[in-house]
């Protein structure tokens, strides 16, 4: 006995629907999150004058001199970017600070940060981001433009 099958190409097979709340996609966001998560101290390795590296929404520009138009900063603060956020915690290990002069542009804008002379190398902590290791040398410290325009918002 011959047995025959029809194919429709029409035809689609029903396909269930998953309905999720709100509160169920998140918590498989931060679960995806915390599978991929690393956390490790990140080194910067050697770069060229204008390079740079993030850590977030800061940004670190290797320099090879320090610019002309930069003021030494007297009784330096150590977190590099400007807020009480938990995003906005860029922060010079403690332990670090001493291997730090920081200088300022004379008019910088609001991008523009601390520019780092660091003597040796020096770790910047970020409880989001993970804690990353600059080397030594001359980095200056700038900030993405959205943050920019947050700024902005917060001066006016």
């Amino acid at each position: 006995m011959l047995s025959l099958v029809l194919f429709t190409p029409f035809y689609e097979p029903k396909k269930e629907i998953v309905m999720e709340t709100a509160v169920q996609v998140m918590q498989k966001i931060r679960s995806h999150g915390e599978q991929v998560a690393d956390d490790s101290l990140r080194s910067v390795g050697a770069l060229a004058e204008g390079d740079h590296t993030a850590q977030g929404d800061v940004m670190f520009w290797f320099l090879d001199n320090l610019p002309k138009d930069c003021i030494k900063t007297i009784n330096p603060e150590r977190q590099l970017a400007p807020g009480t956020t938990l995003g906005s915690r860029h922060c010079v290990c403690i332990s670090d600070m001493h291997k730090i002069e920081f200088y300022n542009l004379k008019n910088p804008n609001a991008l523009q940060g601390s520019i780092l002379k660091c003597r040796d190398s020096v770790t910047i902590e970020h409880p989001e981001h993970g804690n990353q290791k600059l080397r030594e040398g001359i980095w200056f410290v700038t900030y993405q433009r959205a943050y920019a325009d947050e700024l902005r918002r917060i001066e006016d």
